[in-house]
């Protein structure tokens, strides 16, 4: 008997909505002369490692820019004003924020090259957290996968489940990777974990966050993979531990019971690589990864039996422990395994300034072969399981002039998003089935961000014209359907 659950959902909203952050960040500021007067129609050029060109935008009536939907990296900004040129470098640009930097230019004179830093503070957001980068995962101890950062943001600690955020249970953590939501679609724990060596920069929000996080009654684990760039770079890393160097596990008893285990570890070993670079210079980049992680565990399964040396018909008791005292009788080692391959794949394009595009693919398919029931046939007691997600994601962004001189419209669309997660049949030892069921889910969604008009002066505009009275440009939602979703679910 096979049933079949359908469930699709479209969600049309028409609220105004500035763009979105979840995979970029953005930069904005405003351009001063020595007299503390807003210098208008300024060119202000941003320019990356991490992007693709440069990015530029003019000042507006109040001297204000802004830059959005940038990679996260280290910019230098140029500003030009007539024959003049003002260099400002060094500006970290993170994940999720929006770095202030206001510039103070001469309108007079040679090259001038500015020095300093631009606070870390993001001042346009509410959100409480921490962002990771490739430097810390590097330089810091952590886990084998991006999961083990998460406990360096405050209130964040591991559960039976997962990682809890801000007195929540783990479940209610949403994992978003790349913009793609990574949790389990039948039981929200994590479904896609990554190694740390794929990733660019890991967000830990634990409160605060927007209405662009929907869904989420915890704290939110923001990921970005890793992309190319014009230079080659990559790495190739392994890890191994030993068994002999992991003590022994010891044996838990347990009332009234006659079977008993401990579980220890032979071996676990991770080998990799990671390689970005240019297709093209500046137009096409790549960047892809691979990584197996193998674990081999051996459960040593113990049948006792009870004593009663003083023939008075009742067990014996331990006088330290309070339980019954048992004797080994026989025991046996039970081998376990585990296979899971990490991978991912993203592409970057620019077919200009104003038009790119991203595609990217991840996932960590596994297999098992897993102690099922300790208390079973020893034959029977191991299953073979297979799961994991396969995630794929595309990302268009443009900026589109208007007809009217003045206006400047952006917008930012997910193409597709598609998760993945089957459990196969188990079956014991021998090969045979012994439990008679077949589960298997998987998630489409397509998404597509509000587009936004920002209204950014290409020219001067008459004062009659000008609405704008404050640093952000007002934005409007011009398409309002924000996202359609559909779950199946097979049981059989």
């Amino acid at each position: 008997m096979t049933r079949v659950l359908a469930v699709a959902a479209l969600f049309i909203t028409a609220r105004a909505a500035a763009q979105p952050t979840i995979t970029v960040g953005s930069l904005r500021g405003a351009v001063i002369d020595q007299a503390s007067e807003p210098v208008v129609g300024a060119v202000v050029v941003a320019t990356s490692p991490s992007l693709q060109g440069t990015q530029s935008e003019l000042t507006d009536t109040s001297g204000h820019y802004f830059l959005a939907a940038l990679p996260p990296g280290t910019y230098t900004l140029a500003i030009y004003f007539g024959k003049h040129e003002t260099i400002r470098a060094g500006i970290l640009v993170r994940l999720g924020s929006e770095a202030v930097v206001n510039v103070r230019i001469a309108t007079t004179g040679e090259a001038i090259e500015v020095t300093g830093s631009p606070p870390l503070v993001d001042q346009g957001s509410t959100k409480i957290g921490v962002t990771l980068t490739e430097d810390y995962t590097r330089n810091i101890p952590i886990g084998r996968r991006f999961r083990d950062t998460v406990g360096a943001a405050a209130g964040a600690q591991e559960d039976q489940y997962g990682v809890s955020i801000a007195g929540t249970t783990s479940p209610e953590t949403t994992y978003i990777v790349d913009g793609v939501v990574a949790n389990d679609p039948l039981y929200s724990v994590l479904g896609t974990d990554l190694p740390p060596e794929f990733i660019a920069e890991t967000e830990v929000i634990t409160g605060g966050y927007g209405a662009e996080y929907r869904r989420a009654t915890g704290g939110i684990v923001n990921v970005i993979t890793k992309q190319g760039g014009n230079a080659m770079h990559g790495s190739v890393f392994a890890y191994f531990k030993p068994g002999v160097l992991t003590a022994t596990a010891r044996t838990i008893q347990s009332e009234g019971g006659s079977i008993d285990s401990r579980t220890d570890l032979d071996a676990a070993y991770d080998i990799g690589t990671e390689l970005g670079g240019p297709i093209v210079k500046d137009k096409l980049w790549f960047h892809v990864g691979f990584n197996p992680h193998i674990t081999r565990l051996t459960t040593t399964r113990t049948i006792s039996q009870q004593l009663d040396e003083n023939q008075d018909g009742f067990a014996d008791v331990d006088p330290d422990t309070g339980f019954t005292i048992h004797v080994p009788v026989t025991s046996s080692r039970i081998a376990t395994d585990g296979e899971t391959y990490y991978f991912t794949s993203k592409l970057t394009g620019a077919l200009d300034e104003h038009h790119r595009w991203q595609l990217t693919a991840f996932g960590n398919p596994t297999r098992a072969n897993e102690l099922f029931d300790i208390t079973r046939n020893p034959n029977d007691v191991t299953r073979r399981r297979e799961r994991g997600s396969y995630d794929m994601a595309g990302r268009w962004t443009s900026k589109l002039d208007s007809r009217l001189r003045w206006m400047r419209t952006s917008c930012t669309a997910t193409l597709l998003s598609w998760w993945s997660r089957s459990r196969r049949p188990m079956r014991s030892g021998n090969g045979e089935r012994i439990l008679p069921s077949n589960r298997f889910s998987s998630r489409f969604a397509f998404t597509s961000t509000p587009f936004t008009n920002s209204f950014t002066p290409l020219v001067r505009p008459e004062p009659s014209q000008v609405t704008n009275k404050c640093c952000h440009s007002p934005r409007f939602t011009a398409f309002p359907v924000e996202r359609v979703s559909i779950l199946l679910l097979e049981e059989r």
